[in-house]
């Protein structure tokens, strides 16, 4: 039986994604040193509802000249929150996604929990245009 934190956490988690969750499809890839990515048959692609994050790091580009939009995409961040009940096969590092709502295309770069029952996803633009 589920502790009440266990219970607590996940209606949290629930209410998160009600509220801002968004719809992305994860693609397993395989990838070696020296190849390039292609589709891991071991593991299938998954459509699942996670939060997506952007964030822009604005002090790279605060001495730039005004209009030097360039300048301040330089420090962009973008990953995205899943709650872990809702995977029904691992993510690893390498694998891509992506986000409905843009179009755009991502690399997992990085995978830790937040401890609080989601994972966090730290990403890679792969395609379309930063922030």
């Amino acid at each position: 039986m589920a502790s009440l934190f266990d219970r607590a956490e996940a209606r949290a988690s629930v209410a998160l994604d009600r509220v801002f969750a968004e719809l992305v499809t994860l693609q397993a890839l395989i990838s070696g040193a020296n190849s390039r990515p292609r589709p891991d048959t071991s593991r299938r692609d998954q459509t699942v509802y996670c939060v997506f994050i952007e964030q822009q790091d604005r002090e790279a580009g605060e001495d730039a000249r005004p209009g030097d939009k360039k300048l301040d995409a330089i420090g962009a961040a973008h990953w995205l929150s899943i709650d872990l009940r809702s995977l029904t096969l691992p993510i690893k590092r390498g694998d891509q996604l992506f986000r409905h709502k843009t179009g755009h295309r991502y690399r997992v770069k990085a995978i830790n929990p937040d401890g609080e029952g989601r994972l966090k996803f730290y990403l890679q633009l792969l395609s379309g245009e930063a922030l």
